[in-house]
């Protein structure tokens, strides 16, 4: 998948994007959110297939692993080996803008999957909707995302 294409997946919540071949085992998304439109950025899930690392740009984010919370802040790495149950949230009015990185690759076709194209990159996007929450728990699984609530 292109960059533009996961892009327009994400709108305003990605500034870039770059997506190497499932060979190169790697996937990079640039995100920005603002937390009063969007307070929770992942809820409690478990990535199977692969590990996370978020590294924060800018803002402050409230990282849950396991039963442990944190804030990051500018500057701060976190680690979330796959099969730790995490979430993270942006609990501030400021915009919190961050790196994910996914190995190995593949996560990125869920994120194409789940997520509806936007016309207006600039627009700060709606909360999530009911129908999208649905769309993300029934669709997770196929990608070895688990709500860890089930």
């Amino acid at each position: 998948m292109s960059c533009q294409a996961l892009a327009r997946r994400f709108g305003a919540r990605v500034t870039c994007t770059r997506s190497l071949s499932p060979e190169s085992r790697l996937v990079v998304l640039f995100l920005r959110w603002r937390g009063l439109c969007l307070p929770v950025v992942a809820p409690l899930h478990i990535h199977e297939r692969e590990d996370e690392t978020l590294y924060i740009l800018e803002g402050r984010c409230t990282v849950q692993i396991g039963e442990q919370e944190m804030v990051a802040s500018s500057g701060d790495s976190i680690f979330l080996p796959r099969g730790m149950v995490h979430a993270f949230r942006n609990d501030g009015p400021e915009t919190l803008r961050l790196i994910l990185t996914f190995v190995p690759a593949g996560v990125e076709q869920f994120f194409e999957e789940v997520l509806e194209p936007v016309t207006e990159r600039n627009v700060v996007p709606p909360p999530p909707t009911k129908k999208l929450v649905e769309r993300l728990l029934a669709t997770g699984p196929k990608y070895g995302i688990v709500d860890s609530n089930c």
